[in-house]
């Protein structure tokens, strides 16, 4: 797995990879820190369910997440344009280059969660690793394969000041 987190502040861009990028997998990663957060509109119903939230190729999904301590659960999916405590997931596929996902974390404090994947032709999820989204910024996570969905589960609220990042 390749993951790219993009400091939107800074305007670097930080790569934990595993080989050499491809010209595709640095495009997007350009494209989506110059097209900043994507627009919200309401995801099917069927991409929330148990504290899960479901995204495939193609999507923006926008979820509202109630913190409750360190613990923050999916409770709603919105369509909104003020998107000031709203979580910005957008997945997309690249033909030669593989299956991205941005997470836009709109909080004061970093965001741990667990991700699944969907391989097409597959009926269980596998485990991914995935990354910690920094503090009003947002990560882009890549696999250089086809990924019919994914699945985000787990989200956790860091302390106050923790901006390590980690990919687990």
């Amino acid at each position: 797995m390749r993951c790219i987190a993009v400091l939107l502040l800074a305007a670097t861009t930080l790569a934990c990879m595993t080989s050499e990028p491809h010209d595709e997998v640095e495009r997007a990663a350009v494209a989506t820190a110059e097209d900043g957060i994507p627009d919200c509109t309401l995801a099917p119903a069927d991409r929330l369910g148990d504290g899960v939230v479901f995204i495939v190729p193609g999507e923006v999904v926008c979820v509202r997440l109630e913190s409750d301590g360190s613990v923050a659960k999916p409770v709603e999916l919105v369509a909104t344009e003020d998107i000031g405590d709203i979580l910005v997931l957008q997945s997309s596929l690249i033909e030669g280059a593989g299956t991205f996902l941005s997470v836009h974390n709109p909080f004061g404090s970093s965001l741990k969660y667990r991700a699944g994947l969907l391989v097409p032709g597959e009926q269980q999820f596998r485990a991914t690793s995935s990354c910690t989204v920094l503090s009003k910024r947002f990560s882009m996570e890549h696999w250089p394969y086809a990924v019919a969905a994914l699945a985000l589960t787990d989200f956790q609220v860091l302390p106050e000041g923790d901006d390590s990042m980690v990919c687990e």
